[in-house]
């Protein structure tokens, strides 16, 4: 199999991936209760129901755009993270023949200054 072709049991939703992360990684984590709540969020959404083959840097940046309206840029930064982290994991870890993680080139929001 050459990079960046996923076979048909790899090619699942983003969900899938989501939610094996929430399983496998996460509750070894300090602040696995505050990731947990942010991947379900994250499952919730539309983009989770979209396939690895069809999931591209608009995609993600359509989600950024949209989380903006309803949350601060710190917030958004931390969702796209975990997102970021989910799919490195897949490829570094888990054998998922993603030609890229299509959250890299996405330009993060500016952070909101701390209290």
């Amino acid at each position: 199999m050459k990079l960046g072709v996923l076979s048909p049991d790899q090619d699942c939703p983003l969900r899938e991936l989501l939610e094996r992360y929430a399983r496998e990684v996460t509750p070894s984590k300090r602040s696995a209760s505050k990731e947990d709540l942010r991947i379900n969020k994250l499952c919730k959404h539309r983009i989770a129901g979209i396939r690895l083959s069809n999931l591209t840097s608009h995609h993600i940046a359509k989600y950024r755009d949209e989380r903006l309206e309803a949350v601060s840029g710190t917030t958004v930064v931390k969702d796209l993270s975990i997102l970021s982290l989910v799919i490195k994991t897949a490829t570094t870890e888990w054998g998922f023949k993603l030609p890229s993680n299509p959250v890299v080139p996405v330009k993060k929001p500016k952070e909101n200054k701390a209290r």
